[in-house]
């Protein structure tokens, strides 16, 4: 992510960028020692570099924290674990031309590079990979690949969610459209993102993704043991029909289609999971299975 950063503003010398590394404090010193190895051999940066240390630790805050303190006109969201593809930065800065323009998102997708990343690239929270340069209003916004306006960011931030791991991007998408601000997406910003790594982060996700369900639901939704069954339920005749669908477009051949759905039925049962434990124990999984 670092070095294609670097390539990024160096394909745009017409533009003064500053970047931005917020942390929570207790992994300052690593994070900076790791950041300085990577970018010493692009050396000139192209970028002014500023770490930002706080003893806030949930991801949403840490974005507001970086908004907060920076300059520029703009401001452009990115995680670690992110790698943008080649005219990232020129694609999700280009809507902007027009003032209308308040937030512009990009593509964020799971990259398949196996039958395991292949299935989450068909099941996952992300869509599939845009093969499009378009500018369409904005159906989803991810905070791993966004950009605002900066008095847009800094009067509107990222609502706290202390208690689940997701679920501002949502909240705040549905709040600056009932302000009629216009949002679109840049279809040609793409960032490959890891599907969960190894079995540990397999299991947070769901586990995690299920707690956000209960703790995050809409009224009206049945928080109960049957509505957990009946999503359950729900979640794995529609992840088997999706992976149907476009098994073609992730790259799953139709022999790898039933280890493909048993690794998505996997994962819908981590989640699952996650809302009985939030049921019987709602202050432990607050606790744990942060993302």
């Amino acid at each position: 992510m670092l070095d294609r950063l670097v390539e990024e503003v160096r394909g745009r010398p017409d533009l003064e960028v500053e970047v931005l590394v917020c942390v929570s404090e207790p992994h300052r010193l690593e994070c900076e020692r790791f950041v300085g190895d990577v970018l010493r051999r692009a050396s000139p940066l192209p970028f002014d570099l500023r770490f930002l240390a706080t003893t806030e630790t949930d991801y949403y805050v840490l974005k507001n924290f970086g908004a907060s303190r920076a300059t520029g006109e703009l401001v452009v969201f990115t995680d670690c674990d992110v790698i943008p593809e080649v005219g990232w930065l020129t694609q999700i800065l280009a809507p902007f031309d027009a003032p209308e323009v308040s937030v512009v998102g990009g593509n964020s997708y799971v990259e398949p590079t196996s039958l395991y990343s292949r299935t989450f690239a068909a099941i996952w929270i992300f869509p599939l990979r845009s093969t499009s340069d378009v500018v369409v209003p904005i159906s989803r916004l991810a905070a791993n690949n966004v950009a605002f306006r900066r008095e847009v960011a800094l009067r509107y931030p990222f609502p706290a969610m202390p208690e689940t791991s997701r679920g501002s991007c949502q909240l705040l998408e549905r709040s600056l459209d009932r302000r009629g601000l216009v949002m679109v997406t840049a279809e040609g910003a793409r960032v490959g993102h890891p599907a969960p790594l190894g079995v540990e982060q397999f299991v947070l996700r769901g586990f995690s993704r299920g707690r956000d369900r209960i703790m995050y639901a809409t009224p009206g939704v049945d928080r109960g043991w049957r509505g957990t069954a009946g999503r359950l339920r729900g979640d794995t005749i529609r992840n088997g029909r999706r992976l149907a669908r476009v098994r073609s477009e992730v790259g799953i051949s139709l022999p790898q289609l039933p280890l493909a759905v048993a690794i998505a039925i996997a994962f819908t049962a981590c989640c699952a999971l996650g809302e009985v434990l939030t049921l019987v124990n709602r202050s432990f999984m607050v606790r744990h299975f942060r993302v």
